[in-house]
Parts: C-alpha cells; structure tokens; sequence
C-alpha cells in the first residue's frame, strides 16, 4: 500500500488555493481594460499556468485529488478566464459581484444567476436551464441533497457486501457516481448560498427522466459544460463578434 505524505499533501493543496485565489485577484484587478486583446495576454498565461497546476500532486496516491483539479482548474476555470478575455461568462459580470463572491466564481465550479439579467455576460439567449436556479427553496435543496446522500450510502453498501452480475455492478457504479458528483455540486450550492448570497444554476437535473439525448445532454446531464459551449461557441457565432461590449456585462 502506498501511504500519502499528508503534511506534503496539504502543502501542495494550499499552494493550488492560494494561486487560485491570487489568478482571481489578478484577473479582478484588470477588469478596466477592454475587453479583447488587451485582456488575452494575461488570460492565455493563466490558461496555460491552469494546464500545469495539477501536475504537483501525483498519480499513485493523490489520483481523485489530482482528477478534480484537473477538472475545476486545468478545464472549468481556463474556460472562464477565456471568456472573460472576450467579455463573456460569470466572471465577465464584476459589477454584479463583491470581491468574496467574485473569487468563489472563478475558483469554483459553480455558475451563478444574476436575477432580473442574463446569466452570462454577452448572452445571446439562454441556455436550456442557465436561467434556473438550482432548487430556489433552500429546504427543498436540503432535502434533496439527504436523499441523495442516503441512497449513494445504500448503494455503496450493497455494492460492498452483494454479489450481482457484472452488468448490474456497473450500472450501480454509474448510478453511485451521478449521486456522488451530484452532491458535490449541491455542497457547493449550498455553501455558496449561505456564506456568499449567490445563486447558482444547476449542474444535473434528473438525467434518468430524460427522453432523448438531447434532452439527456442539453437539459439534464453536465448543464456546466453547456453553459461554457454557450458563451464560448454558440453565442459569438450567433452574434457574428467574438468580444461581446462592455454594456453586455454591466
């Protein structure tokens, strides 16, 4: 068994924190500078910085820490500050966002609602469910998230101690793990919300009631990456510019 340096792996969990949150503060501090070129050079420097942060933290015994970042950092947070460059996405909205609720959105993976605007900077429509809130009844989402965390508990228990066929394990696996992912979501929501007084929108929604791939893809399952394609892809397509105006993000 390989045993984990926890005093070396704290070290280098807080120096990805404090690099998170000095990118934030950098990028926070830039705000007055137009939107485009003159915002690139440092969005570029970040995104490529991103690519590499989890690389400090190894494969062997730090494998799910290692996976995670590459996902927030390397992947959800290069994409904001690229779109920010171009005056698009959450972080694009510094007017609408205090210091501690700017550096939760850019660190974290979670897409905030404006309420009574577009969610995202330089939206040309709404996406499927970008518009939503994520469980608007803070005791609904409360009681969504124990009843998720009870049946992934169920669910790993009987997977620790039954015997099934190897096709039903797997399809219990994928269930487990849509309900572990979902809770880590609902966690941030809910912490977001209470601390911070932010909105956010929902990641998952149902995905085993969808009625087609589409429904499954654009309206339940993973809704972080369609809110990146939108801002990023879709809306200057749709718009025919890839720097949105300033006002866009007012």
């Amino acid at each position: 068994f390989v045993v984990c340096d926890m005093s070396s792996f704290f070290t280098k969990f807080s120096c990805v924190v404090a690099y998170s949150i000095s990118a934030a503060l950098i990028v926070r501090s830039f705000m007055d500078r137009s939107p485009g070129w003159k915002r690139a050079p440092l969005a570029i420097g970040l995104t490529v910085l991103n690519v590499f942060v989890p690389s400090i933290f190894n494969v062997e015994d730090e494998f799910f820490t290692k996976m995670l970042l590459i996902l927030i950092i390397s992947w959800i947070n290069s994409f904001k500050v690229l779109g920010w460059a171009i005056n698009r996405g959450p972080i694009a909205r510094t007017k609408q966002l205090t210091r501690s609720q700017f550096i939760a959105v850019f660190c974290l993976p979670i897409t905030p609602v404006f309420q009574g605007t577009r969610s995202h900077a330089g939206s040309y429509s709404g996406n499927a469910r970008q518009h939503e809130i994520l469980d608007p009844n803070f005791g609904t989402m409360c009681l969504h998230f124990a009843v998720k965390l009870a049946a992934l508990l169920l669910l790993v228990f009987f997977l620790q101690t039954v015997e099934t066929t190897r096709i039903l394990r797997e399809a219990l696996q994928s269930l487990a793990l849509y309900l572990f992912t979902s809770e880590v979501m609902v966690v941030n929501g809910i912490a977001i919300r209470l601390l911070l007084g932010i909105q956010v929108a929902p990641d998952f929604d149902r995905p085993f009631l969808a009625s087609s791939v589409t429904d499954f893809w654009s309206r339940r399952w993973n809704l972080n990456t369609g809110y990146t394609l939108r801002f990023l892809v879709y809306d200057p397509v749709v718009e025919g510019r890839l720097v949105a105006p300033l006002s866009a993000a007012a």
